[in-house]
């Protein structure tokens, strides 16, 4: 069933392309943006920020289509569905989980820029057991999302960016970054909570964001339309004694390494 399900869809996209002959040329020039990472590090925020810049348009939703996808032609299809009535050049798109298909959006986007955006773990993880009541989750997945990015932090096409520099350096931060995309830094990056923004919801209301994932929606869609808070540091508050232990066992190296923490004297 699988396998048929699969030919279906590489049928639909052969289809697709003979009604859009210049797809496959497209989405090899168009420079497309992905912000990859582990969930809960920035990434709805650093999206709105891009879409408030004039020659970028964003994709408002998570496509997750590589979570699902391998082949090339199947890939190519389901963006260009997305993306073929933008009115700019350059799109960008954030699915976190993506953090661990660099390699294939590199290869069926050859001229793509992949943002691969980094946040205090400790953070990370309280953040996720306030949405899911599980610290461990968090922490395991903050460890395996990173590690499956760090092979890509020197390539050309990737640009590490730290949610901490986005918030307490972001005029610099954002010059870096659109030096990296080749693109001029405007003002409206700064200001981009002016334009109101309904990627995840209809509506623009605070939620706790904690009673399934239409709360978190909401929550997540409030957060995007407002301005950049300084810092979102949480784990000297929120962490336990033994969530602690537990962190230090299991990414005290990935914290050294990615200077949140000298030692494990915190």
């Amino acid at each position: 069933m699988k396998q048929i399900k699969q030919l279906i869809k590489l049928i639909l996209a052969y289809a697709y392309a003979l009604v859009h002959p210049k797809l496959k040329e497209h989405m090899n020039t168009a420079k497309p943006i992905f912000i990859v990472a582990c969930g809960h590090s920035g990434t709805s925020l650093l999206l709105a920020m891009l879409d408030s810049h004039s020659e970028i348009q964003a994709i408002g939703e998570e496509t997750q289509i590589l979570q699902f996808e391998t082949n090339p032609s199947v890939i190519r299809w389901k963006f260009h569905k997305k993306v073929n009535d933008f009115k700019t050049s350059r799109w960008a798109e954030k699915t976190p989980r993506h953090v661990h298909h660099i390699g294939k959006l590199l290869e069926v986007f050859p001229t793509s820029k992949i943002i691969i955006m980094l946040r205090d773990g400790r953070d990370v993880a309280c953040s996720i057991k306030k949405r899911y009541g599980d610290f461990d989750r968090g922490l395991k997945r903050w460890v395996a999302d990173n590690e499956a990015a760090l092979p890509y932090w020197s390539h050309e096409q990737t640009h590490v960016l730290k949610l901490e520099d986005l918030q307490t350096q972001t005029t610099k931060t954002l010059q870096n970054l659109m030096a990296f995309l080749e693109l001029p830094f405007e003002e409206n990056l700064l200001t981009f909570h002016k334009e109101k923004r309904f990627f995840y919801d209809k509506k623009i209301s605070y939620s706790e964001g904690d009673s399934g994932e239409a709360e978190h929606s909401q929550r997540r869609n409030w957060q995007i339309n407002q301005p950049l808070q300084k810092s979102t540091s949480r784990w000297q508050q929120e962490m336990t004694v033994t969530e602690k232990e537990a962190f230090k066992e299991q990414a005290q190296a990935l914290l050294e390494r990615f200077n949140y923490a000298d030692d494990s004297n915190w």
